[in-house]
């Protein structure tokens, strides 16, 4: 029998963040010491609750590498995330959402909007 599978089945459980005031280049930074090309753009809403706001990718800091990183909040030049995804989404109904977005990942959140996890597209096709 078919087993439909779910987003909380394949994602990263462990989501790279970065706050939405850090710095362009701290969040580069932290790409090269991560070793990850795409961040969770989070914003402080409560006491230890982050909710996503956007990504950032390399490719968009490598857009405005000719400026200065320090002063350019990461806030300014990440996309927004207007779509998020849930553990108990339907895994290829996702992936169809973010091949028409062209988007490679999502947040996963919880009930009440927090970050828990990330989906890619990689992740869609284990």
């Amino acid at each position: 029998m078919f087993k439909i599978k779910t987003v909380g089945e394949v994602m990263n459980l462990n989501p790279v963040a970065i706050l939405e005031d850090s710095s362009a280049n701290h969040t580069l930074e932290l790409m090269f010491e991560l070793e990850v090309d795409l961040i969770i753009v989070v914003s402080l809403k409560d006491r230890d609750i982050y909710q996503p706001i956007g990504l950032i990718t390399r490719q968009d800091l490598v857009k405005i590498r000719d400026l200065d990183l320090n002063k350019i909040e990461v806030r300014t030049v990440m996309k927004r995330c207007n779509f998020f995804a849930k553990k108990q989404d339907v895994l290829s109904t996702v992936q169809e959402k973010m091949n028409l977005l062209e988007i490679e990942a999502l947040p996963v959140i919880d009930n009440h909007g927090r970050l828990i996890g990330t989906i890619s597209g990689s992740d869609s096709i284990q």
